[in-house]
């Protein structure tokens, strides 16, 4: 999904023209939906046909993976602190060791991807990724 965000935002940069997505599985493109993809200012997403919506509340769409586009420190910390949570439900107890050196790795990349992403320090952008099973 990062690549597919990442190619695209490339390309409309280059043509100055938004990447159609297509002929996409209909569940694949109410996920894109759901997750907030058609907001991207860089993709246009067409749909196939009607298909089935997977909603943020519904059982069906727990287990799936969040998009986040970070700009700045305070969306860096939501994201972190969603990801927390997220590693603490999956990790048992007995890795706690290992809990916070994986949030300070994903912590830092992040950062790391908003200062040095855009033409200025700080002004860049991160896709971030993660699920929200509980």
């Amino acid at each position: 999904m990062i690549v597919l965000v990442t190619a695209s935002e490339f390309a409309y940069k280059k043509t100055c023209k938004s990447v159609v997505w297509k002929e996409l599985n209909p569940d694949i493109t109410s996920y894109l939906e759901r997750i907030d993809v058609n907001k991207l200012p860089f993709v246009s997403l067409k749909k196939k046909s009607q298909n089935k919506k997977y909603y943020r509340s519904s059982k069906q769409s727990e287990n799936l993976v969040e998009l986040a586009v970070i700009t700045d420190w305070k969306k860096i910390g939501e994201a972190i602190q969603k990801t927390r949570g997220v590693i603490n439900r999956w990790l048992p107890e007995k890795s706690s060791s290992y809990r916070g050196d994986l949030i300070t790795l994903l912590k830092e990349t992040v950062e790391n991807s908003v200062d040095h992403s855009g033409e200025h320090p700080k002004e860049g952008v991160c896709y971030y990724v993660w699920s929200s099973a509980k």
